[in-house]
């Protein structure tokens, strides 16, 4: 009966193991295009950068010039056009010429919003890879979790299967079998905890890549990720992070805004150009000679104190808060580099211990267990602890592997992989 009960529990452990893994349909990479590519947001702030680029165009140009027509000097009484010597038909045109180089600052303005704007999109497109790849990695997880734990699950029922046929219902075997079928059901119970996470990811992805990509089997190898930077070459990159750029390109903005109200200072003016055209004859018999206007008006900026002394000093207030602003970006990003960098070599250092030793020792423990069990050398509660500890070793090198590669991809997402 030894020779039965080893050979059967062998065959299960071997089925169980010798599972072949099938090349999966859906990429880390595919849904990180996927994602970017269909993203309404990034579409959104697209046509915000040409919106903002046309009008940087449009704002470098005068103010359309203005026509006039006027009938002037009409008598009331008939509207005679002759018998008045002022009363005329008048038509001209007339420019108005902002104050200084207004526009053409304005124009920069406006261009440096645009670019503002599309540093806002640039930092979109990191943050969407790095939550795709996070929700990635944590489905990764998970989905394989159930695998496992399914797995273990069946490996007890078939040891539970095993022990029964072979001790029968009596004495202490009895336990045992009671002891593994709590085991049993405590296991079932993870299964259906896993299987909620799983279904909450698969929720979560389905907003970046579909519903119908996200029902299809996602590939099994662990994703690779690009290869990171050392900390401090990642913290020089920080200058140029897609969140910095933002505001920096926001700060040109506003000091082109110190240089608008600097032009304040300056007239604006008017020029215009009218003719009026007569009838009629002077006392002398001649035909009475039109009239040609040119006229010229500007501003008169004499009480600045209130006013344009004010306004720059509003745009210049503005620029030290986006300094400040900058400043303030920047420290976040630096914290957040720490506590990533750190994250990141906890991780990698445990995923190594678990490669050099843990994940070997679990499965010696489960196979010596296995062993002693099918010579009589060790009850039944010890084998299904060694089983159990496997199963947990797994589970914990997993996610170990998994918050190593989303400290990873916070990593990436700081020295500026994802906005090449």
């Amino acid at each position: 009966m030894k020779i039965n009960k080893s050979i059967y529990l062998s065959c299960i452990i071997f089925s169980l193991f010798s599972v072949s893994v099938k090349a999966q349909a859906l990429t880390l990479v595919q849904a990180l295009e996927i994602a970017t590519e269909n993203d309404p947001v990034l579409a959104k702030i697209a046509s915000n950068v040409h919106a903002l680029k046309d009008k940087a165009v449009a704002e470098t140009q005068l103010p359309d010039p203005k026509a006039t027509l006027a009938f002037q000097n009409f008598p009331v009484d008939d509207f005679n056009r002759t018998r008045e010597g002022m009363t005329q038909i008048v038509t001209g045109v007339s420019q108005k010429i902002p104050r200084g180089r207004t526009l053409k600052y304005k124009g920069k303005q406006t261009q440096l919003m645009a670019e503002s704007v599309a540093a806002e999109m640039l930092l979109r497109n990191a943050h969407v890879k790095r939550e795709v790849r996070q929700l990635w990695f944590d489905f990764y997880y998970w989905n394989h979790a159930a695998i496992s734990i399914a797995r273990g699950e069946t490996l007890l029922q078939k040891i539970i299967e095993v022990t029964e046929l072979h001790y029968g219902t009596g004495g202490q075997n009895v336990q045992d079998v009671i002891g593994a079928e709590l085991e049993l059901s405590v296991l079932q119970d993870k299964k259906i905890d896993v299987q909620r996470n799983v279904d909450g990811l698969k929720a979560a992805l389905a907003k970046w890549v579909g519903s119908e990509l996200v029902d299809r089997k996602f590939n099994d190898v662990f994703p690779a990720l690009p290869q990171i930077g050392d900390y401090k070459t990642i913290e020089q990159l920080l200058v140029s992070h897609p969140q910095v750029q933002v505001v920096d390109a926001m700060i040109g903005s506003e000091r082109q805004g110190v240089n608008i109200a600097k032009e304040q200072y300056k007239p604006g003016f008017d020029i215009g150009l009218s003719y009026g055209f007569r009838d009629g004859t002077l006392t002398n018999g001649q035909d009475r000679s039109d009239f040609l206007t040119a006229k010229l008006t500007f501003d008169l900026p004499l009480f600045v104190k209130k006013r344009q002394d004010k306004q720059l000093a509003a745009s210049q207030y503005k620029v030290i808060a986006s300094q400040y602003q900058r400043d303030d970006v920047l420290r976040d990003l630096r914290t957040q580099l720490q506590k990533s960098y750190v994250n990141w070599k906890r991780f990698d250092q445990r995923v190594r211990h678990y490669d050099q030793s843990v994940i070997r020792y679990a499965k010696e423990n489960f196979e010596a267990s296995l062993e002693a069990y099918r010579d009589d050398r060790t009850n039944f509660a010890s084998l299904i602890r060694a089983q159990v500890v496997e199963l947990d070793t797994q589970l914990n090198y997993l996610k170990i592997k998994t918050d190593r590669a989303k400290a990873q991809a916070n990593l990436l997402y700081l020295q500026g992989e994802s906005y090449e």
